[in-house]
C-alpha cells in the first residue's frame, strides 16, 4: 500500500467506529430497562412444636435410656473364668490390680497387633518398610503405640507392649485385588 493512502485508510477507520459508537449509545443495546425480576420464595416449612406433655414424656423416657445404656452392674455376679486362664480383677483401695490364679501364676492377655504390611525395604543400613499405609524406618512408632524393631527384606518385627511379631506382606490380598481386577477387566 502507498503511503499517499494510508492516512484516507486512517481516517475511514477511526470514522467507522464513532459511527459505531453514536449507533450504539443512541440505540439503547446498553440499556437493561425498567424491568424488576421478583422471584417468588419458596414457602418455609411447617414444623409442629410437640406439646409441653410430650417433651415431659421425652425428656423421662431419656432418663430412662441412658440407665439401660449405662447399667450400674451392682445386681449382676461376676463371672469366674479362671478354668479358662484369665484372672478376676479385684478393686482394691488402691486402685486394680490382679489376683493370682490358682496355680500362682498372673496371665496377660495378648495385645491387638493387626497390622498391614505392604512393602518391606532391606540393604546395607537402609531400611524402610511401609505399615498401615505409612511409610518408616527401623525404631519408628506406630499411631497404635507399637514400634518397629527390625526390619529385613519380606518381613517387620513389630514390639507393642511386651509382645513382639513378624509381621509378613499381605500377599492374600494382593491376590484377590488382581483376581478382582482380571474379573473387572475380563467383562
Amino acid at each position: 500500500m502507498k503511503k499517499k493512502y494510508q492516512g484516507l485508510l486512517t481516517i475511514g477507520l477511526i470514522l467507522l467506529v464513532l459511527v459505531a459508537t453514536a449507533v450504539y449509545a443512541l440505540s439503547g443495546f446498553w440499556k437493561t430497562g425498567d424491568k424488576v425480576s421478583i422471584y417468588r420464595m419458596k414457602p418455609l416449612p411447617n414444623i409442629n412444636i410437640p406439646e409441653t406433655s410430650t417433651l415431659r414424656e421425652i425428656d423421662r423416657l431419656g432418663k430412662k435410656l441412658r440407665s439401660i445404656a449405662y447399667p450400674s452392674g451392682s445386681g449382676t455376679a461376676p463371672v469366674d473364668l479362671i478354668m479358662f486362664g484369665y484372672q478376676s480383677i479385684q478393686e482394691s483401695g488402691s486402685g486394680q490390680g490382679f489376683e493370682p490364679a490358682a496355680y500362682g501364676r498372673q496371665i496377660t492377655l495378648p495385645v491387638e497387633m493387626n497390622y498391614s504390611l505392604t512393602f518391606s525395604f532391606s540393604s546395607g543400613k537402609e531400611r524402610f518398610c511401609i505399615v498401615n499405609s505409612i511409610f518408616c524406618g527401623e525404631g519408628d512408632k506406630l499411631a497404635d503405640g507399637g514400634r518397629i524393631i527390625k526390619i529385613e527384606s519380606g518381613r517387620v518385627l513389630i514390639e507393642k507392649r511386651g509382645f513382639k511379631k513378624w509381621v509378613f506382606p499381605d500377599e492374600d490380598k494382593k491376590k484377590k485385588k488382581a483376581e478382582k481386577r482380571v474379573l473387572v477387566e475380563g467383562k
